[in-house]
């Protein structure tokens, strides 16, 4: 029956934190909430006889649009659509990043599920090295990514957005896949001087069976 190969404990406690990683950038990178504006346009007649409320929502991907009035027969939706032409360059270039990064991020969780639950790959160096360069390009595409919705919200078609909580999310899933990168690094030099328990059990399970008895 096949069971879960012998581990570091650390390399469990790292996998956890890839899944928090991941989970973090995979709510942040799809979802169309880095930036929000939200505005009441006053009444103007004729063209607008009521007060219109406007909410804006932009993402790596698309961006959404909201536009209501309250008249005396209820909610009025005069807007509601979500699209993803017509993008600035920059836009466009951090849907790529977002691409990159969030592929990194898939498959740096591969890796770490991998080194812990097959036994033929189970500690290996490699794959904890490339592990850590995955997490570092999960990390290094999410940069300018940040930099460039921060940079360009404040004249984005003409009015200042606000950053929104999956920008937020993003910086902690990238602090994450941060930290996730220099732990692997320091488990890999640790254990590198204590060596393989997989190894040390079976050493010494092949001393038992070697040993000679006293008597014949």
């Amino acid at each position: 029956m096949p069971s879960i190969p012998q581990t570091h404990l650390s390399s469990k406690l790292l996998l956890v934190f890839s899944c928090v990683s991941f989970l973090l950038y995979s709510i942040a990178i799809p979802q169309p909430y880095w930036l929000r504006f939200r505005a009441t346009v006053p009444a103007n007649p004729p063209d607008t006889p009521v007060p219109e409320r406007v909410k804006v929502h932009i993402g790596l991907f698309r961006a959404c649009k909201n536009v209501k009035a309250q008249v005396p027969e209820g909610t009025l939706i005069i807007e509601d659509w979500c699209k993803s032409k017509h993008a600035p360059t920059w836009h466009e270039a951090s849907a790529g990043f977002g691409v990159v990064a969030m592929v990194s991020a898939l498959a740096q969780l591969t890796l770490c599920i991998t080194s812990v639950t097959v036994k033929k790959v189970a500690n290996r160096v490699e794959f904890k090295l490339a592990s850590v360069g995955c997490s570092s390009l999960a990390v290094g595409f999410m940069i300018p990514i940040l930099v460039l919705f921060d940079v360009n919200r404040d004249n984005y078609r003409g009015v200042h957005y606000d950053l929104f909580y999956c920008y937020v999310v993003a910086i902690i899933g990238m602090v994450f896949y941060f930290f996730l990168a220099l732990l692997t690094l320091i488990e890999i030099y640790f254990h590198s001087v204590r060596g393989d328990p997989s190894e040390e059990r079976l050493w010494v399970e092949d001393k038992s069976e070697e040993t000679p008895s006293r008597y014949t």
